[in-house]
């Protein structure tokens, strides 16, 4: 099973047969992170709406609704510890939660949103990154910045941690994906391919790769050479964790000729049988890495054909005439009219800003305010952004 959270406002509870177990609803805003507390029982969401929320997996309740943030909620994460948790916020900080509701602590010094928290392995150090292009450890104990990443030209929207804490893996709005040594902060290594912004990377649990996802439409396995020993913990990517599969003596050999032969004759038409291949061998012990990987990158990329095709269709046929303007009236906000075309000449300006920078620093640059609003825009502008403008 896994969880999903949408900007619809709620988190999902799926079977790996793809079927829906539970809906967690009362969220008013899009909900951006959920991760799992503890060994499974209950689990966390962060939202827009700036609450942190702790649920009841199995019954589907709220349990306590954390509130302190005075932005929106980007990412949350258990710390492991059975009582901790962490968040990260629009607001610049990180929030030390414990679960049962009290704020133990805030985290000040990044100058935009953070993106992405996760804990470096030790229990005790975490790692952040943000709209202000870097990436940061942190002390949780002390409450203070250990160290400070520098390198990428643009909003650093992803960071995952390989090698038990030793290495850390950055995704980029400038395209690029960076490898560090967490011990000295020195950039170890930059990858280059994507041709637009990444938003999330992670270890593929191996020892030797890494999993990183654009918004060009791809996924990509990237070899770190680090020769690192095999990640302990499981990652929240479904990519990640098919790769995670432990190796045992033997394995059904037909399971791995059929994956074989679904990915050899991957097409639009053949994709559910290729779905059901890949879910079959992901749960059978003993599979190849790479040819789990190799599966999940071909679903990845016939996913992506139709609606690459609709997105194409739609900016084609865009009336060349909508403005920044037109736009904020179509969505029933011309109130920020003088401020959006003080900053944007057009709807296309307006989209490779979010791309690189990232929706809440236009709503911060252009003074929205009201949760209502920053809710709408937020929404509209993610909408032109996945349609071309359209």
């Amino acid at each position: 099973r896994f969880l999903s959270a949408s900007r619809d406002q709620t988190i999902i509870l799926w079977s790996l047969g793809g079927g829906a177990l539970q809906t967690y609803r009362g969220h008013t805003g899009g909900v951006w992170s959920v991760d799992v507390v503890g060994r499974g029982a209950r689990c966390v969401s962060g939202s827009d709406d700036k609450t942190v929320r702790v649920w009841d997996v199995e019954g589907g309740a709220a349990l306590r609704v954390l509130e302190g943030h005075t932005g929106g909620v980007n990412t949350v994460v258990d710390v492991g510890d059975g009582v901790h948790l962490l968040s990260g916020s629009d607001d610049k900080t990180v929030k030390q939660w414990e679960e049962g509701g009290s704020l133990v602590r805030t985290f000040e010094g990044h100058e935009r949103g953070v993106w992405t928290v996760k804990m470096l392995g030790d229990g005790r150090r975490f790692v952040t990154s943000s709209g202000d292009r870097t990436l940061r450890t942190w002390d949780m104990v002390r409450g203070t910045v250990e160290r400070v990443f520098e390198g990428h030209t643009k909003s650093v929207r992803s960071v995952d941690v390989l090698g038990g804490g030793s290495h850390l893996v950055s995704g980029s709005s400038d395209k690029s994906v960076r490898l560090w040594d967490a011990s000295s902060g020195e950039q170890v290594d930059s990858f280059e391919g994507h041709t637009g912004s990444v938003y999330t990377v992670a270890d593929a649990g191996d020892g030797i790769h890494i999993l990183t996802g654009s918004d060009d439409r791809t996924v990509r396995t990237v070899a770190h050479g680090l020769n690192l020993a095999t990640k302990a913990q499981s990652n929240t990517s479904v990519a990640a964790n098919t790769a995670n599969v432990p190796p045992v003596a033997t394995v059904a050999t037909s399971t791995i000729d059929a994956l074989t032969a679904a990915i050899a004759g991957a097409t639009l038409e053949t994709l559910p049988q290729l779905e059901v291949a890949l879910r079959q061998a992901a749960q059978q012990p003993g599979v190849p890495d790479a040819l789990l990987l190799q599966g999940t990158k071909k679903l990845t990329e016939l996913s992506a054909e139709k609606p690459a095709a609709a997105a194409t269709t739609a900016a084609a046929t865009a009336a060349p005439s909508r403005t920044v303007s037109s736009w904020l009236h179509e969505i029933g906000k011309p109130e920020y009219e003088e401020a959006f075309t003080a900053n944007f000449s057009s709807l296309e300006e307006l989209i490779l800003v979010a791309k690189d920078d990232g929706v809440p620093a236009i709503l911060d640059e252009c003074g929205v305010k009201g949760l209502g609003s920053k809710s709408i825009i937020r929404n509209a502008i993610n909408d032109l952004v996945a349609g071309g403008g359209g």
